[in-house]
């Protein structure tokens, strides 16, 4: 005859298995979840990687479209640095490359017509020039450089990287340059103006804090 201390003990047996199986379902489902973690895990790093090189892929190609569409890509010119004052010739009008002197001149709008032996060594830098020429005056075109020189972005050294001078010999009224890279225009157009030094600036043979 079962006695009450035979159901103890039967039912504190019970107990025991009891919690024994919820221990082993706990720690079955601990482990699942590991293993389901580092599998996860595995196939997520490959999709990064492969979200990444594609992210680059798509930010080079619209990157290069971009510097390939905005203007017009000149032959490049033998760079040499000669002495302040030499004569200087070049093949490409206006020049966007060849020989320069070894200083560059700071950037500012200037009045008077800086020499493209400085300027051209600042194009080298990777920064950019904007020219003008009105052999009988423009003083309207003049203060718009000077009132949008300003609105031009900061390059990433944070300084606007752009020099603005008339040149005697420029065929055109106007044209924005830089190393390899020229827009003319008749008109000024800031827009474009602006498109172009975005596309352009700090992408010079030698790309430097000016």
């Amino acid at each position: 005859m079962s006695t009450d201390s035979d159901r103890l003990e039967r039912d504190d047996r019970r107990e025991v298995r009891r919690q024994a199986r919820a221990a082993r379902q706990q720690i079955d489902t601990s482990r699942l979840r590991a293993t389901r973690a580092r599998r996860m895990a595995l196939l997520g790093i490959p999709l990064l990687i492969v979200v990444a090189i594609l992210a680059y892929a798509v930010f080079s190609s619209a990157k290069s479209s971009v510097d390939q569409r905005v203007g017009q890509e000149a032959p490049l010119e033998v760079a040499q640095h000669v002495p302040e004052g030499s004569p200087l010739e070049y093949k490409n009008s206006p020049p966007s490359s060849g020989v320069h002197y070894g200083v560059t001149r700071p950037l500012a709008v200037y009045s008077e017509e800086v020499n493209p032996g400085y300027w051209v060594h600042n194009l080298e830098h990777g920064g950019i020039a904007i020219l003008y020429n009105c052999p009988e005056g423009c003083p309207d075109l003049v203060k718009k450089l000077n009132d949008e020189y300003r609105s031009f972005p900061n390059s990433k050294y944070g300084s606007v990287k752009l020099i603005v001078t008339p040149y005697s010999k420029l065929e055109t009224r106007l044209a924005i340059v830089s190393w390899g890279w020229v827009d003319a225009m008749e008109e000024f157009d800031k827009d474009r103006m602006i498109n172009f030094y975005r596309a352009h600036v700090d992408h010079g043979p030698e790309d430097l804090a000016m």
